[in-house]
């Protein structure tokens, strides 16, 4: 009689809702077991940056850019849109013979906490292919447009072996500022390992390079790209077997620490993960995704309560910490030396505080009774 009141019990425990089987549902979300990396800086240790544009390739922009690139012998990383890329697959070749490295930007730059999980698949596996398809191989790296990502996001990266790239240092280009604004936001913020974030379609971006250049070389630091910046093999597609890559001069192989974001296998509820944000000058922030001032924490937030008895999601952002530090139980913000430049804005507003506590009464005394 005991035991089949304690499996009564467990099955209780395990199954708390029968015949709510859409509550008891886990999102839609592929393995991720290998985790994802979240890079927002480089090696603390090395005098290196890498320079990174978004949204090209852009035929009138993206080339002037590759020119002034070339000529001062800078290698750079180029998150493409895919839609961009299919439409002019000559200028990825460009890009990659003269030794930059190519990334995933997206197939048509959504704001990807707003997709369906196949929607964020068709996106970012599809840019995977176009850029496979021009040049001969995947990017590696994967900036998320906005700097806006969830778990299933994170999940598809997971199964696709991409690192998601951030940002350590935006000048926010994409408003228009001039070549002397966006260098001087750059130089204050220059630290080793920086992650520059441009865009190709900024009106005064091409124009800024060569004083960026200069500025940051006269600092003693050195231009990579995003694979030497982190240890990763050369990015080495096969564009033509007649012309091959510019080789760059290389740093001494160090290796890094980036951080990491490792979750259960089964999500028990779409989370969101909101870091920082950035917009080509044509396109308008979502409301909940607005580009905010400096320092950012990533903002974990469930979408909708856990159900009773399903597992926790378990996440860790593992930093540039010395080996010998613990790891964070559950979650930690990555270290000092490893913080983004941004604020994230939570997708919605906090709680309103508790109503105050009623003042206490006091029992009002009977009446005296009359004298007989």
């Amino acid at each position: 009689m005991r035991l089949r009141i304690a499996v009564f019990f467990l099955v209780c425990l395990y199954f708390p809702t029968f015949g709510r089987a859409e509550e008891m549902k886990l999102p839609e979300v592929e393995s991720m077991g290998r985790g994802v990396t979240l890079l927002w800086e480089g090696p603390s240790d090395r005098q290196v940056v890498a320079l990174t544009f978004d949204d090209g390739p852009i035929p009138g922009k993206t080339e002037p850019i590759l020119d002034l690139l070339g000529e001062n012998q800078v290698p750079a990383t180029f998150f493409v849109l895919g839609e961009n890329a299919e439409r002019h697959p000559e200028i990825l070749k460009r890009m990659v013979r003269e030794g930059h490295e190519i990334g995933n930007h997206t197939v048509h730059h959504p704001d990807l906490t707003k997709l369906s999980t196949a929607k964020v698949r068709e996106e970012i596996k599809g840019c995977q292919k176009i850029v496979e398809d021009a040049v001969g191989c995947k990017p590696r790296f994967f900036r998320p447009p906005y700097g806006a990502a969830n778990l299933t996001t994170m999940s598809i990266l997971s199964s696709q072996n991409l690192s998601a790239v951030f940002w350590s240092i935006d000048p926010q280009d994409w408003r228009g500022g001039s070549e002397q604004e966006i260098v001087s936001d750059i130089d204050s913020h220059l630290d080793n390992g920086a992650i520059i974030l441009l865009h190709e379609r900024s009106p005064n971006t091409g124009e800024s390079i060569p004083t960026l250049i200069q500025t940051v070389r006269e600092k003693g630091f050195r231009f990579v790209t995003m694979s030497e910046m982190f240890g990763y093999p050369p990015f080495s597609p096969t564009v033509s077997e007649t012309e091959p890559a510019t080789q760059f001069a290389k740093a001494d192989p160090q290796t890094s620490n980036p951080v990491e974001v490792v979750a259960a296998q089964e999500a028990p509820t779409p989370q969101v993960v909101m870091i920082g944000g950035s917009l080509p000058p044509s396109q308008s922030p979502p409301s909940d995704v607005r580009p905010e001032a400096r320092p950012i924490n990533p903002v974990i937030e469930p979408a909708s309560p856990r159900p009773i008895g399903s597992a926790p999601m378990q996440v860790e952002l593992r930093g540039t910490a010395p080996s010998s530090q613990p790891k964070p139980a559950v979650i930690d913000p990555p270290p000092a030396a490893l913080k983004p430049t941004h604020t994230a804005t939570p997708t919605h507003p906090p709680p309103p505080p508790p109503p105050p506590p009623p003042p206490p009464t006091t029992p009002t005394p009977p009446p005296p009774t009359p004298p007989p």
